[in-house]
């Protein structure tokens, strides 16, 4: 089943938990705002206590597994070698070109975390859930990161 901002708009108005006067859009306005923020203290190293019934959510750092592409670096790269007038490797119509894919020489990388153990009181079958942030939010870790380097300490090592 999956469950989208609608669903749950409809649910808090069948249900009497906002008031039937307040609109979609206004929903979906406050609960978007309300998402950022918590998004944010979550980047700067908040930690959700336990007894706030979500469980844990944080940032962790992870160790890399195995060889992962720069992607951010490899455009630039490819770009620079078709304005210089070069061909870039490609598999199929280019196997003689240059190579422009870069990899991450790091072997940490940070990344979101739930840890739903400390939920299970609150929310039934959490083993069945799973938390995956979006473009945004995965994003933003590294512009966290790179703003101060410091942050990264009170982040903990994913066990």
């Amino acid at each position: 089943m999956n469950h989208n901002l609608k669903t749950l708009y409809k649910v808090c108005i069948d249900n009497g938990y906002i008031a039937p006067d307040i609109d979609y859009k206004t929903f979906s306005i406050l609960i978007r705002e309300f998402h950022k923020e918590i998004s944010q203290r979550v980047l700067r190293g908040y930690k959700f206590r336990p007894g706030e019934n979500l469980g844990q959510f944080h940032l962790v750092k992870d160790i890399r597994r195995g060889k992962t592409i720069d992607w951010g670096n490899s455009n630039k790269l490819k770009q620079s070698i078709i304005e210089r007038g070069g061909v870039p490797y490609d598999k199929v119509n280019a196997p003689d070109g240059e190579e422009w894919l870069l990899y991450y020489q790091d072997n940490d990388y940070y990344k979101w975390k739930w840890f739903k153990e400390t939920s299970t009181t609150f929310i039934k079958n959490v083993k069945y859930y799973i938390f995956k942030p979006c473009t945004t939010n995965r994003r933003s870790i590294a512009k966290v990161i790179k703003e101060d380097d410091l942050i990264t300490e009170s982040y903990g090592t994913y066990k």
